[in-house]
Protein backbone atom coordinates (compact mmCIF):
# COMPACT_ATOMS: atom_id res chain seq x y z
CA UNK A 1 0.00 0.00 0.00
CA UNK A 2 1.32 3.22 -0.94
CA UNK A 3 2.11 6.14 2.01
CA UNK A 4 1.25 9.86 0.82
CA UNK A 5 3.56 12.46 1.82
CA UNK A 6 2.92 15.68 2.65
CA UNK A 7 4.61 18.58 3.53
CA UNK A 8 3.64 22.33 5.37
CA UNK A 9 5.83 24.99 6.43
CA UNK A 10 5.07 27.90 8.33
CA UNK A 11 6.79 30.97 9.60
CA UNK A 12 6.21 32.99 12.55
CA UNK A 13 7.52 36.16 13.80
CA UNK A 14 7.91 37.77 17.45
CA UNK A 15 8.83 40.97 17.28
CA UNK A 16 9.28 42.59 20.98
CA UNK A 17 10.15 46.53 20.58
CA UNK A 18 11.18 48.43 24.02
CA UNK A 19 10.83 52.20 24.05
CA UNK A 20 11.65 54.76 26.79
CA UNK A 21 8.55 56.71 27.30
CA UNK A 22 5.73 57.75 29.77
CA UNK A 23 3.82 54.82 30.15
CA UNK A 24 0.41 56.41 30.99
CA UNK A 25 -1.78 54.64 33.38
CA UNK A 26 -4.84 55.43 32.32
CA UNK A 27 -4.18 56.09 28.98
CA UNK A 28 -5.26 54.18 26.14
CA UNK A 29 -7.92 52.00 28.10
CA UNK A 30 -10.98 51.26 26.00
CA UNK A 31 -14.63 51.50 27.04
CA UNK A 32 -15.38 48.93 29.78
CA UNK A 33 -18.44 47.71 27.40
CA UNK A 34 -16.10 45.83 25.01
CA UNK A 35 -12.65 44.83 27.78
CA UNK A 36 -12.52 42.16 29.58
CA UNK A 37 -10.25 43.06 32.38
CA UNK A 38 -8.17 41.59 35.63
CA UNK A 39 -6.57 43.27 38.32
CA UNK A 40 -4.21 40.03 38.99
CA UNK A 41 -2.55 37.88 36.55
CA UNK A 42 -3.57 34.43 35.02
CA UNK A 43 -3.01 31.30 37.75
CA UNK A 44 -3.40 28.58 35.08
CA UNK A 45 -4.30 28.48 31.11
CA UNK A 46 -8.22 28.84 31.26
CA UNK A 47 -7.60 32.30 33.13
CA UNK A 48 -5.19 33.60 30.22
CA UNK A 49 -6.20 35.96 27.79
CA UNK A 50 -6.17 34.82 23.75
CA UNK A 51 -4.96 36.60 21.23
CA UNK A 52 -5.49 35.29 17.06
CA UNK A 53 -5.18 36.00 13.33
CA UNK A 54 -7.19 32.76 12.25
CA UNK A 55 -3.78 30.88 11.68
CA UNK A 56 -2.10 31.80 14.69
CA UNK A 57 -2.71 32.34 18.45
CA UNK A 58 -1.76 32.84 21.69
CA UNK A 59 -2.95 32.34 25.20
CA UNK A 60 -1.22 35.59 27.20
CA UNK A 61 -1.20 35.37 31.01
CA UNK A 62 0.22 38.78 31.93
CA UNK A 63 2.84 38.07 34.52
CA UNK A 64 5.24 41.05 35.36
CA UNK A 65 7.89 39.04 36.21
CA UNK A 66 7.71 35.95 33.77
CA UNK A 67 5.52 36.31 31.20
CA UNK A 68 4.50 33.53 29.24
CA UNK A 69 2.12 33.13 26.06
CA UNK A 70 1.30 29.72 24.91
CA UNK A 71 1.72 29.31 21.18
CA UNK A 72 -0.42 27.92 18.54
CA UNK A 73 -0.18 27.59 14.59
CA UNK A 74 -3.08 25.80 12.63
CA UNK A 75 -0.74 23.28 10.83
CA UNK A 76 0.39 21.81 13.81
CA UNK A 77 -0.35 18.39 14.22
CA UNK A 78 0.26 15.05 15.39
CA UNK A 79 -0.10 13.74 11.87
CA UNK A 80 -1.45 14.10 8.29
CA UNK A 81 -4.95 14.07 6.73
CA UNK A 82 -6.13 11.05 4.86
CA UNK A 83 -8.39 8.22 4.37
CA UNK A 84 -10.25 6.58 7.50
CA UNK A 85 -11.95 4.08 5.52
CA UNK A 86 -12.80 0.62 7.08
CA UNK A 87 -13.31 -1.54 3.86
CA UNK A 88 -14.63 -4.20 5.78
CA UNK A 89 -17.37 -2.92 7.94
CA UNK A 90 -20.06 -3.52 5.92
CA UNK A 91 -20.28 -7.04 6.26
CA UNK A 92 -20.61 -6.30 9.92
CA UNK A 93 -23.91 -3.59 9.74
CA UNK A 94 -26.66 -6.67 9.84
CA UNK A 95 -25.06 -7.85 12.98
CA UNK A 96 -25.19 -4.53 14.57
CA UNK A 97 -28.44 -3.56 13.77
CA UNK A 98 -29.65 -7.00 14.93
CA UNK A 99 -28.30 -6.05 18.08
CA UNK A 100 -29.32 -3.11 18.02
CA UNK A 101 -33.41 -4.34 17.62
CA UNK A 102 -32.72 -6.80 20.56
CA UNK A 103 -31.92 -3.92 21.95
CA UNK A 104 -28.58 -5.30 23.20
CA UNK A 105 -27.39 -1.55 23.36
CA UNK A 106 -23.96 -2.69 25.35
CA UNK A 107 -23.28 -4.81 22.99
CA UNK A 108 -23.95 -3.13 20.06
CA UNK A 109 -21.49 -0.65 21.35
CA UNK A 110 -18.60 -2.90 22.49
CA UNK A 111 -19.47 -4.40 18.81
CA UNK A 112 -19.50 -1.66 16.78
CA UNK A 113 -16.25 -0.18 18.10
CA UNK A 114 -14.36 -3.74 17.51
CA UNK A 115 -15.48 -3.62 14.00
CA UNK A 116 -16.99 -0.39 12.02
CA UNK A 117 -14.82 2.48 13.78
CA UNK A 118 -12.45 4.20 10.82
CA UNK A 119 -8.65 2.43 10.46
CA UNK A 120 -6.89 3.92 13.06
CA UNK A 121 -10.15 4.61 15.16
CA UNK A 122 -8.27 7.24 16.48
CA UNK A 123 -8.24 10.72 14.44
CA UNK A 124 -5.03 13.09 14.42
CA UNK A 125 -4.92 15.70 17.64
CA UNK A 126 -4.42 19.65 17.34
CA UNK A 127 -0.64 20.26 19.11
CA UNK A 128 0.82 23.24 20.78
CA UNK A 129 3.39 24.91 19.26
CA UNK A 130 5.13 25.94 22.10
CA UNK A 131 5.80 28.49 24.69
CA UNK A 132 7.53 32.07 24.88
CA UNK A 133 8.79 33.37 28.25
CA UNK A 134 9.32 36.67 28.74
CA UNK A 135 11.56 36.86 32.22
CA UNK A 136 11.72 40.40 33.43
CA UNK A 137 14.20 40.76 37.06
CA UNK A 138 12.69 42.56 39.54
CA UNK A 139 9.60 42.32 38.48
CA UNK A 140 8.59 40.11 41.38
CA UNK A 141 7.01 43.03 43.63
CA UNK A 142 4.69 45.01 41.44
CA UNK A 143 1.42 47.72 42.51
CA UNK A 144 -1.12 49.12 40.66
CA UNK A 145 -1.58 45.87 38.48
CA UNK A 146 -4.17 45.79 35.44
CA UNK A 147 -4.59 43.22 32.68
CA UNK A 148 -7.23 43.27 29.60
CA UNK A 149 -8.07 42.47 26.86
CA UNK A 150 -9.50 45.28 24.18
CA UNK A 151 -12.32 43.67 22.12
CA UNK A 152 -12.70 46.15 19.61
CA UNK A 153 -8.92 46.17 19.11
CA UNK A 154 -8.05 42.50 19.71
CA UNK A 155 -5.14 43.74 22.12
CA UNK A 156 -4.05 42.55 25.15
CA UNK A 157 -2.77 45.36 27.64
CA UNK A 158 -1.28 45.05 31.09
CA UNK A 159 0.38 46.97 32.94
CA UNK A 160 1.73 47.60 36.40
CA UNK A 161 4.38 49.74 38.91
CA UNK A 162 7.88 48.43 39.98
CA UNK A 163 8.52 51.02 42.48
CA UNK A 164 8.52 54.29 40.85
CA UNK A 165 8.96 53.00 37.09
CA UNK A 166 5.42 52.29 35.15
CA UNK A 167 6.09 49.46 32.92
CA UNK A 168 3.12 48.26 29.96
CA UNK A 169 2.92 45.45 27.09
CA UNK A 170 0.83 45.32 24.39
CA UNK A 171 0.26 41.92 22.62
CA UNK A 172 -1.43 41.23 19.54
CA UNK A 173 -2.17 38.83 16.53
CA UNK A 174 -2.19 40.78 13.13
CA UNK A 175 -3.55 39.19 10.36
CA UNK A 176 -2.26 41.23 7.56
CA UNK A 177 1.32 41.12 8.64
CA UNK A 178 1.11 37.80 9.93
CA UNK A 179 2.61 38.20 13.27
CA UNK A 180 2.44 38.62 17.11
CA UNK A 181 3.96 41.21 18.61
CA UNK A 182 4.81 42.24 21.60
CA UNK A 183 5.60 45.88 22.62
CA UNK A 184 7.40 46.87 25.90
CA UNK A 185 7.15 49.87 27.30
CA UNK A 186 8.76 51.70 30.90
CA UNK A 187 9.06 56.15 31.76
CA UNK A 188 12.71 55.53 33.24
CA UNK A 189 15.54 54.24 31.09
CA UNK A 190 17.53 51.53 31.93
CA UNK A 191 15.20 49.79 33.76
CA UNK A 192 13.33 47.59 32.01
CA UNK A 193 15.71 44.36 30.81
CA UNK A 194 13.95 41.39 29.50
CA UNK A 195 15.17 37.35 28.51
CA UNK A 196 13.09 36.04 25.92
CA UNK A 197 12.88 32.18 25.52
CA UNK A 198 11.80 29.77 23.47
CA UNK A 199 10.23 26.52 24.74
CA UNK A 200 9.26 23.48 22.53
CA UNK A 201 5.57 22.10 22.72
CA UNK A 202 7.52 18.69 21.59
CA UNK A 203 9.26 17.40 18.88
CA UNK A 204 10.82 20.96 17.65
CA UNK A 205 14.38 22.08 17.74
CA UNK A 206 15.50 25.45 19.12
CA UNK A 207 18.32 27.26 17.85
CA UNK A 208 19.99 30.99 18.00
CA UNK A 209 21.03 32.56 14.94
CA UNK A 210 23.82 35.21 15.74
CA UNK A 211 24.12 36.82 13.32
CA UNK A 212 20.35 38.17 13.48
CA UNK A 213 20.13 37.83 17.09
CA UNK A 214 16.85 35.59 16.96
CA UNK A 215 15.72 32.33 18.21
CA UNK A 216 14.68 29.97 16.15
CA UNK A 217 12.32 27.12 16.76
CA UNK A 218 11.56 24.60 14.17
CA UNK A 219 9.06 21.16 14.29
CA UNK A 220 9.50 18.34 12.23
CA UNK A 221 7.53 15.41 13.30
CA UNK A 222 6.83 12.07 11.51
CA UNK A 223 4.64 9.37 13.54
CA UNK A 224 3.02 7.03 10.62
CA UNK A 225 1.22 4.61 13.46
CA UNK A 226 -0.17 2.42 11.15
CA UNK A 227 0.39 1.00 7.70
CA UNK A 228 -2.47 3.05 6.32
CA UNK A 229 -1.72 6.20 7.65
CA UNK A 230 -0.18 9.36 5.99
CA UNK A 231 3.51 10.62 6.37
CA UNK A 232 2.91 13.85 7.34
CA UNK A 233 5.67 16.46 8.36
CA UNK A 234 5.57 20.18 9.86
CA UNK A 235 8.13 22.98 9.76
CA UNK A 236 7.46 25.89 11.49
CA UNK A 237 9.60 28.64 12.64
CA UNK A 238 9.21 30.85 15.34
CA UNK A 239 11.79 33.98 15.91
CA UNK A 240 12.24 36.23 18.12
CA UNK A 241 14.18 39.69 18.53
CA UNK A 242 14.42 42.87 20.30
CA UNK A 243 14.71 46.52 18.97
CA UNK A 244 15.61 49.20 20.91
CA UNK A 245 14.80 52.96 20.39
CA UNK A 246 17.64 55.32 21.22
CA UNK A 247 19.37 52.85 23.57
CA UNK A 248 21.07 49.48 23.05
CA UNK A 249 19.56 46.31 23.91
Amino acid sequence: MTTMSKVSSVVIVFAIVCRLRAADSGAGESDNRVTLWYDQPASQWSEAIPIGNGRMGAMVFGRPADEVLYLNEDTVWSGGPHDYTNVGSRQYLGELRRLMRDEKYEEAAIFGADHMLGVPPRQQVYESLGKLHLKFPGHESYTDYRRQLDMSQGVVKVRYQVGDAKHSRQILASRPDQVIAIRLECDRPGRSSTECTLISGGGKRIGESRQTGCLKMCAAERTPRSPRRSSFSTHATSRSQAHGQGRSL
